[in-house]
């Protein structure tokens, strides 16, 4: 990075060292971290061991409850020696279990050692008290259920596990029995090894779901399960149970190397000084000039590029960049300009290289390595460019890329338009010109009648006397039929000057925002048929058939102006169907009509569907023609339909003659219509 002012360069001196102390605040905080998940790791692995242990040890002793359960139920009358001698036999095992009781009818009558406890002799289960916690609970489930920490008479804290069991006498008599195992919880815990780990770490133990609950707390603290604590859940004998452990330490608050680390980020920005300042000071001249030519480079509206000796490049503008955003991936500097070249043209980017792509690229390096003059090259993204290409004093080659893409749009749609307005010209000259001469002509005969072979006729049988009154007759309906040909030629000629006129009017009117339009609920039917007799003369001529099969429905719509919009689709239909048939249909679509007009006609071609509601038109548009018009029908129906708030539009299937289809807005019912106007 170069510096180029005392701002700049004290505001990268500045950078640089926050970047340094953040750096080392991260690598503080990672070091910190890694602490922390070093005794995180430790206090699950002990979690886990210490978990595991509690969960085996009691399985352990509910497997000698269920010991004990099946020899009473193998042994209905069981007697206190043979009792003795059992759990004699499982308390040497266990130096953690002080008492073992059996209550066959929920009455203890052995109690094992005897001495101490044979003042529970006698207890009936059956009579709440504190001795009966969990009896019924186990009778209930049917399995094991572990009660405590309770306090005990020999003193101290135990846990007691109650066994239910089903003797042979039980199941005649509908009695059954429990055995007790009372566990001293200090010497439990040891046999499970948190005596050892309560050294290093805080530990609590909850036998319920509940952590607030004080009864629930087997051991340790209730302080001891914080937020700042690890805790496993586990399952003992079908009660949720809840271990807490944390280090005694307490969590490290940093690192062990943390002093070394805020040395060495201290160091390094001192050392970072030194350097910033030996390089403003030999550099600042030569940015200065490099800076200087590149902002020139990018304030130009030009993509410029630069490739060395070896034809790498070296760099380019962003305007450059901007211009092949399509390869912007591929082009990058110390690329050889082929890579780059044959990245855009296997990103189909180079339009003139589709389809002879190795013919292509061989032509455009050769321009490239012998630059000569100037060339336009098209992109797939509709972008053209004038490439210029020069070398420079030590075999480099400099690119200049200019964007001629409005210049060359601005050319077409000029030259679209010089020859739409032409053959326009050409055709209206040649509409207008033909009524004309039609209209001057037959003017001239009705001018001077006597020119006319029938009137000579005329003249000619009623100067010979010898005329009888049928040949006169006759001579008269000759000239009267001539002079009614005549004036019906002129009739159709004006009438078809007149729809020229009118059409060019509207076109004019509809470019300047002038159309009149006055809306109103009119029936649909009507309109079509009128169109629809307006041409049957025509398709009766060609063989036509021309029928309308129509929904009656009322529409919100200038009449006026929709009876242009169908005389224009229905005309053309007629017009441009040499056989077959042309058939009006509608269709309701909620608070629309549609509108269609199908011909078996010759259909449009798929080159010309997108210009066909172009104005001044026609797919031909040479004066010798096969059919008359200007071109403007389908351009001013699209603005009256477009007056109406509607849609017009040509179906996409190109291969079975021409469907158009016309949206407009029907009438809104009548009492939509006044509560509107409330």
């Amino acid at each position: 990075m170069y510096f180029i002012s005392g701002r700049l360069f004290k505001l990268a001196l500045l950078t640089s060292a926050v970047l340094t102390f953040l750096a080392a605040w991260v690598v503080v905080d990672y070091d910190t971290q890694r602490a922390f998940d070093r005794d995180l790791e430790s206090v699950n692995a002990e979690g886990v061991k210490l978990s595991t242990a509690l969960v085996t040890q009691l399985a352990i002793l509910n497997t000698m409850a269920q010991s004990v359960a099946a020899t009473a139920q193998l042994l209905p009358n069981l007697d206190h020696a043979e009792f003795e001698k059992l759990a004699a036999k499982i308390s040497q095992e266990r130096q953690d279990i002080i008492n073992i009781a059996y209550a066959p009818g929920l009455v203890v009558r052995h109690v094992y050692p005897l001495e101490p406890n044979a003042a529970a002799l006698g207890l009936d289960y059956r009579v709440p008290s504190k001795f009966s916690a969990g009896v019924d609970l186990a009778l209930e489930r049917d399995s094991a259920v572990l009660i405590g920490p309770v306090q005990i008479i020999q003193g101290g804290s135990a846990l007691i596990l109650r066994e239910p069991v089903d003797t042979a006498a039980g199941a005649i008599s509908g009695e059954r029995g429990i055995i007790s195992l009372v566990v001293d919880l200090d010497r439990f815990m040891s046999t499970v090894g948190m005596d050892t780990a309560k050294e290093e770490f805080n530990i609590a133990v909850f036998g319920g779901a509940s952590l607030d609950a004080q009864e629930n707390l087997i051991l340790g603290s209730a302080s001891s399960c914080g937020p700042d604590v690890v805790r496993r859940e586990f399952s003992v004998i079908g009660n949720p149970w809840t271990l807490c452990i944390s280090p005694k330490a307490g969590w490290p608050k940093q690192g062990e190397n943390t002093h070394l680390i805020w040395m060495g980020a201290l160091l390094v920005v001192i050392s970072t000084t030194v350097i910033f300042l030996v390089i403003n000071h030999l550099r600042i001249r030569e940015v200065t000039a490099k800076r200087q030519l590149w902002d020139a480079v990018e304030a130009l509206n030009i993509g410029f590029v630069l490739y060395d000796a070896e034809d790498r490049m070296v760099s380019c503008n962003s305007k450059y960049l901007e211009m092949y955003k399509d390869n912007s991936g591929g082009i990058r500097t110390g690329r050889r300009f082929r890579d780059i070249l044959e990245g855009a043209v296997g990103k189909d980017q180079i339009v003139a290289a589709k389809g002879r792509e190795k013919e292509w690229l061989d032509s455009r390096m050769a321009a490239h390595l012998s630059p000569d003059g100037n060339f336009e090259q098209e992109l797939s993204n509709g972008i053209c460019l004038k490439v210029f290409e020069r070398k420079t004093f030590d075999g480099g080659i400099a690119g200049f890329h200019v964007d001629i893409t409005d210049l060359k749009r601005a050319q077409d749609e000029a030259e679209a338009s010089k020859i739409a307005t032409t053959e326009f010209l050409n055709n209206i000259n040649h509409e207008i010109r033909t009524p004309l001469s039609v209209i001057v002509g037959f003017i001239g005969f009705l001018a001077a009648p006597k020119l006319l072979g029938s009137y000579k006729a005329l003249a000619s049988a009623i100067d010979n006397r010898d005329s009888s009154r049928a040949e006169i007759s006759e001579a008269v309906e000759m000239f009267v039929d001539q002079i009614k040909f005549q004036a019906e030629r002129v009739q159709q000629s004006s009438t078809h000057l007149l729809e020229l006129v009118k059409d060019t009017l509207d076109l004019s009117q509809a470019q300047n925002g002038q159309l009149s339009f006055k809306p109103v609920d009119v029936a649909l039917t009507p309109l079509v048929d009128e169109a629809i007799y307006h041409f049957k003369h025509q398709a009766e001529q060609k063989g036509l058939v021309l029928r309308c099969s129509l929904t009656p429905v009322e529409l919100r719509a200038d009449p006026n102006r929709l009876r242009q919009i169908l005389t224009h689709v229905i005309g053309n239909a007629v017009k441009f169907t040499p056989s077959g048939s042309v058939v009006v249909t509608n269709k309701i679509e909620g608070d629309w009509s549609v509108i269609t007009v199908k011909d078996t006609g010759p259909g449009i071609a798929k080159q010309h569907r997108e210009r066909i509601f172009d104005t001044f038109w026609q797919a031909d548009g040479s004066a010798t023609r096969d059919y008359e018009g200007t071109g403007l029908g389908l351009a001013i129906s699209r603005k009256l339909v477009d007056l109406h708030g509607g849609e017009f539009w040509l179906d996409e299937d190109v291969a079975s003659g021409s469907t158009f289809h016309i949206r407009l807005p029907k009438a809104k019912p009548v009492e939509t219509a006044e509560i509107a106007a409330e």
